[in-house]
């Protein structure tokens, strides 16, 4: 009986051990949980204003006609980084181009276009713009095409050889400058950590729809 009894109290024993390590780890993930939450808020915000940009840059794009729109978010680094976008064109068609900056908020970055991707040695800067931050603007294919021209104009091709000239695709390059790192201290752990600070371009294109319908 007095064995019985030792067992019994042996278990429960363990079983409230069992309860106190099963019951720590939930503290902890309770703090990861608010912690990431709070993250996410800052994020989804920011988000929610781009969404607003977004519709603003496809509106702009009247009376073209919506082909495609990419929103490119980016965080600043204390080193230059560089994203890039690629748009497919129709052939002898007009495209229009439009941008919105409102989500450069931080540091101003630069926008330039090529006929071909970063992994080309030879290729062809036909549009730039510096110091993009905020607002929006516009170009169109007409003008990529014309900077293009020029280029190889300069290199002797003939009127009939420029003609011939076309652009089946673009690629738009995003400069994002680097900038000094802010640390902040994490209320859950008291480490310091790097202040995020994000920034987001918004790009549409769309072509001129003249055809019958």
């Amino acid at each position: 009986m007095k064995r019985y009894k030792s067992y019994i109290k042996l278990l429960a024993g363990l079983a409230f051990m069992g309860l106190l390590v099963s019951f720590a780890p939930d503290q902890k993930e309770d703090k990861k949980k608010k912690s990431s939450k709070g993250g996410m808020d800052a994020a989804s915000e920011f988000k929610s204003q781009v969404a607003g940009y977004r519709q603003a840059c496809k509106a702009a794009l009247k009376p073209f006609r919506y082909s495609f729109g990419r929103t490119t978010y980016f965080n600043y680094k204390p080193y230059n980084t560089m994203k890039e976008v690629e748009v497919a064109l129709i052939l002898n068609s007009d495209y229009k181009f439009t941008f919105n900056a409102d989500g450069v908020t931080v540091e101003p970055i630069q926008i330039s276009v090529y006929n071909k991707p970063a992994s080309y040695n030879n290729r062809i800067l036909i549009f730039e713009k510096k110091s993009v931050s905020g607002g929006s603007f516009e170009f169109t294919s007409e003008k990529l095409l014309e900077n293009m021209r020029n280029h190889y104009k300069e290199k002797g091709l003939s009127d009939y050889e420029l003609e011939k000239i076309l652009l089946s695709k673009v690629y738009v390059d995003y400069t994002i400058p680097a900038i000094d790192e802010e640390f902040e201290e994490d209320p859950d752990t008291g480490r310091r950590k790097v202040v995020v600070k994000r920034g987001a371009i918004v790009f549409a294109s769309g072509y001129e729809n003249l055809g019958y319908k």
